[in-house]
Order: structure tokens, then C-alpha cells, then sequence
């Protein structure tokens, strides 16, 4: 259906909107101000104190409280202090064993890895892994393992090994 301008100027359309939901990548809200309240902790200890307690002006149909004295016991605060003195504390969550960086190898790395690719003896590869273990980079690996990285890792750092390896013996 084409729509032209007499159409328009008898002003007798009729559209039907028809709502639908999308959804927004990023909504922005501008202009919020904040209200700053100042509290002294005298305040802060009495709305603790009286949490329990009716608001002003909040009526319930049918409900009469009970307005005592000042000097009235408080059972609601004192039921609140015993049961604070009496709970258990949280059980620290336990940790998760963290996998140090000899075990993440033995896992990710079959034996003959260090003599056929790195080309190292039991014995240099003792030091080798000593030498893996003190780069702080290590620990990235322990975070993450994965078996390209690691191997990557080793590759990186036997080139450092047989470097500083060969200064020495200079």
C-alpha cells in the first residue's frame, strides 16, 4: 500500500503499533545525583538498637503495639546479642591443593620430553626444573594449564638454560 500526501492530509490513518521486547546492548543513565546522609555512629548504634521496631507512620489495620516505658527490657535486642555470642564463625572456605610447577610437568610433559626435545640429561634436567620453578612466568602456568603454553614455556626457557649453561663453563 503506497501512502501519498492526499491520503496524509485527510488525517484519517489509522496505525497499529505493536509492542515488542528488545533487548539493549548498554543502557546509559545520566544526570544521577546522589544524596549525601551524614551519620554520626550514635546514630548508626540506635537504628540498630531499634531496627525491630514500627516506623512511624506505618499503620497496620487491627494491630495495637504495645508502647512501653524507656526502661522496659528490650527481649528482641537481647535475643539478638545472645544469638551474635552464640553463632558459630564461618568455616574458612578451604583452597583449592595448588599444583606446584614439578607436578604440573609431570602431568603435561611425557619423560622423554626433556632428553629427545630439549636435549637435556637427568641430571641437567634437575637443574632445568629448578630453573623453570624460579621464573615468576611459572606461575602463570600453574594458573592456567595448558599443554602448548607449558611447552612453550620450557622450549623459551631451555634456550636461557643452555645459554646462561654455557657462560659458566667460560
Amino acid at each position: 500500500m503506497k501512502i501519498t500526501n492526499k491520503e496524509i492530509e485527510i488525517n484519517n490513518l489509522l496505525i497499529k503499533m505493536i509492542p515488542k521486547a528488545e533487548e539493549l546492548n548498554e543502557v546509559i543513565i545520566s544526570n544521577v545525583t546522589a544524596k549525601d546522609i551524614f551519620l554520626t555512629k550514635e546514630d548508626i548504634k540506635q537504628i540498630k538498637l531499634n531496627d525491630h521496631k514500627s516506623r512511624p507512620g506505618l499503620k497496620i489495620e487491627g494491630f495495637n503495639e504495645v508502647k512501653g516505658s524507656p526502661l522496659d527490657i528490650d527481649f528482641i535486642y537481647l535475643g539478638k546479642q545472645i544469638y551474635n555470642l552464640l553463632k558459630k564463625d564461618e568455616e574458612p572456605k578451604k583452597e583449592t591443593p595448588k599444583m606446584d610447577f614439578r607436578k604440573l610437568i609431570a602431568t603435561t610433559c611425557p619423560e622423554d620430553f626433556f632428553v629427545k626435545e630439549l636435549k637435556l640429561n637427568s641430571e641437567e634436567k634437575e637443574l632445568f626444573l629448578q630453573f623453570c620453578d624460579a621464573d615468576p612466568k611459572s606461575n602463570m602456568l600453574l594458573g592456567n594449564p595448558n599443554i602448548l603454553a607449558t611447552m612453550e614455556f620450557l622450549y623459551a626457557k631451555n634456550d636461557a638454560f643452555k645459554k646462561l649453561k654455557s657462560e659458566i663453563k667460560n
